[in-house]
């Protein structure tokens, strides 16, 4: 544990930062959750439920780790509260600090509590001054740049004199059932889309009981994991290899971070089914009024219905009689076919932030042009991955 020795902290707070793996975060699950509970931009997939199930089964080398400011207060004796936790990588031999991503998160926010963020982004600091090799950028990808976060994060660097820039920007698609966003969305969907979804609806209720469900008791959401890991190792992404069910770490990933989030009222699934059979199953991450839509698949013996497509409009449906004021990102690349359902759009890119005050703007567009470039090249062999997989399929 080190104690972050920086000017801007009030003296009345003392401040202690620990670097540890995000494994050996377990003890601290309640001021994780409370943070959380707290935070300035929630983040379900920094979550404890989801973290430490990535760290346990998706991390053999123990990359990831976490940064936890703490914060104690005089007059409230030993008690500290946990007011930042920035789950990272260290990359480019030690030259980059990266918000931790794995193939099944959407967002690298980390959890500021909402009253001391300013703090805990200067513990951050004074952790890289304190590092050899010394940090030269934080990269935070997939974030909200209309976000509260982004927000916060612009002039704090600004004024600790460090560049910022955005790369990768891109729109994803989300379900925003604020108020504004409900008058948006009631809208969207033409009446020619509507019939035809209609249609298909009244065609598969031919072939028995069809129903949909929005399930959310941590009973209901571990059998609807179960049905959506043998929904999609049945598809195409089981012949592929990609599927959860395929490997046993992924499986276990998959059960222990939805599963643990439903304890909390942290995920909820969305179901069609006829009869018994699961035809379309889709699961969603939630914390506070942010939700994430991460996975979906269908049965493919029941192509021809578009039940997946039919799973997707009964949820907005559902949702937009509901009450809650949710925002739901779709977690999807552009292009994606909840564009054609959900009317919000959600701006996302990855912030770079040069660590070494007085670093030229010049110095840190250069950085960020190289940085565009790798994200090009893995787009692009991902785009030739799934040629050959569709070659395959066909």
């Amino acid at each position: 544990m080190l104690k972050a020795d920086f000017l801007n902290a009030p003296q009345k707070h003392d401040v202690t930062i620990d670097w540890l793996p995000i494994g050996k975060l377990s003890p601290f699950t309640r001021a994780w959750q409370e943070l959380a509970a707290h935070a300035l931009e929630p983040n379900a997939f920094y979550e404890p439920a989801s973290a430490l199930a990535a760290a346990q089964h998706l991390d053999s080398r123990h990359k990831a780790h976490a940064l936890a400011v703490w914060r104690s207060q005089t007059g409230h004796g030993q008690a500290r509260q946990l007011i930042g936790l920035f789950p990272m990588t260290v990359s480019g031999f030690g030259w980059q600090l990266k918000g931790w991503m794995t193939p099944y998160f959407a967002a690298s926010a980390p959890l500021l509590h909402q009253d001391a963020a300013p703090l805990a982004l200067s513990a951050l600091l004074s952790f890289v001054n304190r590092r050899r090799p010394r940090p030269l950028t934080l990269l935070l990808p997939e974030l909200d740049l209309d976000g509260p976060l982004l927000t916060t994060l612009r002039p704090w660097a600004q004024q600790q004199g460090l560049p910022l820039a955005i790369i990768n920007e891109h729109h994803r698609a989300m379900l925003d059932l604020t108020p504004e966003g409900r008058r948006t969305q009631a809208n969207h969907i033409s009446s020619k889309r509507r019939k035809s979804l209609k249609r298909r609806w009244r065609r598969l209720a031919q072939e028995g009981r069809l129903r949909h469900k929005i399930l959310t008791s941590p009973e209901e959401v571990q059998r609807s994991v179960e049905m959506f890991l043998q929904l999609e190792k049945a598809g195409w992404k089981g012949r592929a290899g990609t599927a959860f069910a395929c490997r046993e770490d992924t499986a276990a990933f998959a059960r222990e971070a939805y599963g643990g989030a439903a304890q909390h009222a942290g995920i909820s699934c969305e179901l069609l089914l006829l009869d018994e059979r699961p035809l379309a199953a889709s699961i969603t991450l939630l914390s506070g009024n942010n939700g994430w839509a991460i996975k979906a698949a269908y049965d493919e013996d029941f192509a021809r219905f578009a039940p997946g497509l039919l799973n997707d409009y009964a949820t907005v449906t559902n949702l937009l009689e509901s009450q809650r004021h949710l925002r739901i990102d779709s977690a999807a690349k552009p292009g994606h076919v909840l564009e054609s359902l959900w009317a919000g759009r959600r701006r996302t890119g990855d912030v770079l932030v040069g660590l070494r005050p007085g670093m030229s703007r010049k110095a840190l567009h250069h950085y960020a042009r190289l940085q565009e470039h790798k994200g090009q090249i893995r787009q692009q062999l991902g785009q030739l991955a799934r040629f050959f997989v569709n070659r395959e399929r066909r």
